[in-house]
């Protein structure tokens, strides 16, 4: 019964994949955060696997701060996480502080 209000209270995003969304359930409603906080991080964990996927398949940086937003990753699996390093994080940082002129709190985020 708890699993079925869960589904009506915090509808899944048909484009998030499904690890994704059960991990932002789970922040939610287990965790107790906030829905700003959970919005928040949703968007920064989804630029992130959006990124992380157009680099794999056009094996480059994103060319502008954009370019990668339309990557579909809605099929992605946590098993093509296995390969991300801290080096490609780093890279993604220096991504949005130079290509996506972020600011120093969407940075530490």
């Amino acid at each position: 019964m708890a699993d079925e209000s869960i589904v009506q209270h915090t509808p899944a995003p048909t484009d998030n994949p499904a690890f994704l969304t059960s991990y932002l359930r789970y922040l939610e409603f287990f965790r107790g955060r906030s829905k700003a906080t959970v919005a928040s991080t949703e968007l920064s964990l989804r630029e992130f696997l959006q990124y992380v996927h157009y680099k794999e398949n056009m094996v480059s940086v994103p060319p502008t701060a954009n370019a990668h937003k339309d990557m579909d990753i809605g099929n992605m699996l946590p098993s093509e996480l296995t390969g991300i390093t801290s080096a490609d994080i780093k890279e993604y940082l220096c991504f949005l502080d130079i290509t996506a002129k972020n600011n120093a709190s969407t940075l530490r985020r």
